[in-house]
């Protein structure tokens, strides 16, 4: 299992809730289901592994408790899967289907995660309801925080919710065409669940590709450009 120091900055994101961006919904519908036609064998095998995995517990006769922890814990990792391969699609890298098994690279982080999402969630649903679904829907890119920036669990999700947050109609608006696509795969003989799963993730990660990674590193772009031009003005003076 690999090393990760998660040292990312959440300071470096501050310019998407102080600035804003823009959200294009169809967009991300259309890149997601182009990313998984890039590897939709794969991608539907993994998601029926995906299914798998939380079936074994009640086939095994598992007590429902210890059958609910294990899924948890397993349920952030596997997820981080359809992340890191759609990424690497998205980057033009070759893929294996190891690839689908790194988010366990991010084992504690993402069982923290999972685990503070769960408890927050609950908790706002239990006080006043409204709370939870904000929570829901504003830690919905918390995930890609951890595995491609960086970021420890704990601002992984507090970033997520501030990005969010500066869209939360139009994310809720994506949850609830995520949760229609779902419905769709399980009317198409249940089979079709296999395909709806990583369509989901392959457009949750367009969305963070195009609101976090790419603005990101034009952003990043444009301080280095200016820290450049500084040092130039600064190199001249010295002559």
């Amino acid at each position: 299992m690999a090393k990760h120091e998660y040292q990312g900055n959440p300071d470096s994101f501050k310019h998407l809730w102080e600035d804003g961006y823009e959200f294009k919904l169809s967009e991300y519908i259309d890149r997601g289901w182009k990313l998984f036609k890039e590897n939709s064998s794969n991608f539907v095998v993994f998601a029926l592994i995906y299914s798998l995995a939380g079936a074994a517990f009640e086939v095994l006769g598992v007590n429902d408790a210890i059958g609910g922890i294990f899924q948890f814990m397993i349920g952030a990792p596997l997820t981080a899967g359809f992340y890191i391969v759609a990424d690497k699609i998205a980057r033009k890298e070759p893929t294996e289907f190891g690839d689908f098994f790194k988010g366990f690279d991010h084992f504690v982080q993402l069982i923290l995660g999972n685990l503070t999402y769960g408890f927050l969630v609950v908790l706002g649903m239990v006080l006043l309801f409204f709370p939870g679904i904000y929570l829901a829907v504003a830690f919905a890119i918390w995930v890609p925080f951890v595995i491609f920036e960086d970021l420890n669990f704990w601002d992984a999700l507090q970033t997520s919710r501030k990005v969010v947050t500066k869209n939360w109609w139009n994310f809720l608006l994506l949850m609830l065409v995520l949760g229609g696509i779902a419905l769709l795969g399980i009317l198409a003989l249940v089979v079709g669940i296999f395909v709806a799963i990583p369509v989901i993730h392959c457009i949750a990660y367009a969305v963070y590709e195009d609101i976090v990674a790419r603005k990101s590193s034009s952003y990043q772009d444009k301080i280095d450009e200016i820290g450049i031009e500084v040092e130039e003005i600064t190199d001249f003076d010295d002559v």
